[in-house]
């Protein structure tokens, strides 16, 4: 079993490769339970992606990926059970309650005797991989980043030749429950996601395009024009990175060529991976600040101005652009 979750790619996941090294056949298995992510559940935009990327996913897999919903555990025991399967993979996460989750679920599963196995396919390294001299965890962006560098930023391994002929799916498994993006209700009920449908195209081939349209164009003044909001030269690669329709070793392999030139965005994607870094180490900070001093920070209680902020009614144009480019897209200008 392949216990995809926010890798939801065929090239360049390594639990697929692992899984494909060693068995004959790989049964792949998407379960859906935000309950397990709180108090991160995906929100409504993150929902609306999700369902066109389970669908993409499934016509990648010729059909062949196994929807559920519901306790994850649960329904990796009795998938193993009912397909006789003897090993599961995963690609880890790195939130505080998804490694709390997973932990519990390898050790239950090889107490059932049942192999259980995660690699990293979000990263470019491992946050336990990267430390400073004195085998600590970073805290500042540049020296992490300079020992990124000093690493040698990896590149993705060569694509599969054989993956889909040796992929089973639910119809091997007689009377099995299993869903569908439809049931699983993800899209909206009051139709606002117009701007999302004419901004994006949550698919792997539009991924892949974007990114090489990006590499081909914008990527030489990026430097320069990343700092400009009302000017589209942006990579737009985050949500793609986030569902792992596309890997961040996929991105450096895609930039090799244009090393010169890509240097101020792979230090962008460098921020990415500071991000998981500081989290896994430090878990406090998803509630806290990493400073301590920033603890009596004075925030200002005002409902009405908040409510202005969320609408973009501000007053303040660059705030209110991004609020309504947000609202619009699900997306926002880094700057």
């Amino acid at each position: 079993i392949v216990w995809f979750r926010r890798d939801l790619r065929l090239e360049d996941n390594p639990a697929l490769a692992a899984a494909l090294s060693s068995h004959r056949q790989v049964l792949p298995l998407y379960i859906y339970a935000p309950q397990e992510e709180a108090p991160w559940q995906p929100g409504a935009a993150a929902r609306w992606w999700l369902h066109y990327a389970l669908d993409d996913l499934s016509e990648q897999l010729a059909g062949n990926l196994l929807i559920r919903s519901g306790d994850s555990l649960a329904i990796l025991l009795e998938i193993a059970e009912r397909s006789g399967a003897t090993a599961v993979y995963w690609n880890r996460l790195y939130e505080p309650a998804a490694i709390a989750r997973d932990t519990e679920v390898k050790q239950r599963l090889r107490a059932a005797d049942i192999t259980a196995e995660s690699r990293n396919a979000a990263l470019l390294f491992e946050p336990w991989e990267i430390k400073n001299k004195q085998g600590l965890p970073f805290r500042v962006f540049t020296p992490f980043w300079k020992r990124l560098l000093e690493a040698g930023l990896p590149q993705a391994p060569d694509k599969h030749t054989d993956l889909r002929s040796r992929i089973v799916g639910p119809t091997t498994l007689k009377g099995i429950d299993q869903c569908t993006p439809e049931s699983l209700k993800l899209l909206p009920t009051v139709r606002w996601d117009s701007g999302m449908h004419a901004a994006w195209r949550p698919t792997r081939a539009a991924a892949e395009a974007r990114l090489e349209e990006f590499v081909a164009t914008e990527l030489h003044s990026y430097a320069q024009g990343r700092d400009l909001p009302a000017s589209d030269q942006v990579s737009r690669l985050s949500p793609y990175l986030h569902f792992g329709q596309l890997g961040p070793r996929e991105v450096v392999s895609a930039c090799r060529r244009e090393r010169q030139a890509a240097a101020a965005f792979l230090r962008e994607l460098g921020w990415r991976e500071f991000a998981h870094h500081l989290l896994f180490h430090f878990p406090h900070t998803a509630e806290a600040a990493l400073d301590s001093r920033f603890a009596a920070f004075p925030w200002r209680e005002d409902a009405m101005a908040l409510q202005a902020w969320q609408h973009g009614n501000t007053g303040i144009p660059l705030v209110d652009a991004g609020m309504r480019q947000l609202w619009a897209t699900g997306w926002m200008h880094n700057r």
